[in-house]
């Protein structure tokens, strides 16, 4: 199993209840675009003690984009992420007010 795959399912077992939906390899746009992990808050102020390194900065949207050590970052992975951002909260129908909600983290393996 691949070290983002396994990052994937840590968190789908570790946060995902009934206070947060997580959801992976989410479809967006017209190409075959997909988000590799979405976790949505249920509720506005809830605490975790699993994982705050990331609980701790969670907002109602998060957005994560993972690169394995194979998949080397690039200087335009920034700009991709912000873009399934902008298509995801397209696709949720969130207005450019509501994007305070919206977090995009960009996870790297090393």
């Amino acid at each position: 199993m691949s070290w983002d795959a396994f990052f994937k399912n840590i968190l789908k077992e570790e946060l995902g209840n009934k206070d947060l939906k997580v959801d992976s390899d989410i479809k967006v746009g017209k190409l075959p675009l997909s988000i590799d992990l979405v976790i949505k808050k249920k509720k506005e102020r809830l605490k975790y003690p699993k994982l705050p390194i990331i609980t701790k900065y969670l907002r109602k949207y998060n957005i994560f984009e993972f690169k394995s050590a194979y998949n080397k970052p690039k200087d335009t992975d920034i700009s991709k992420l912000t873009g399934y951002c902008g298509l995801y909260s397209e696709k949720m129908k969130i207005k450019i007010i509501g994007m305070k909600k919206v977090t995009c983290w960009y996870v790297v393996s090393r």
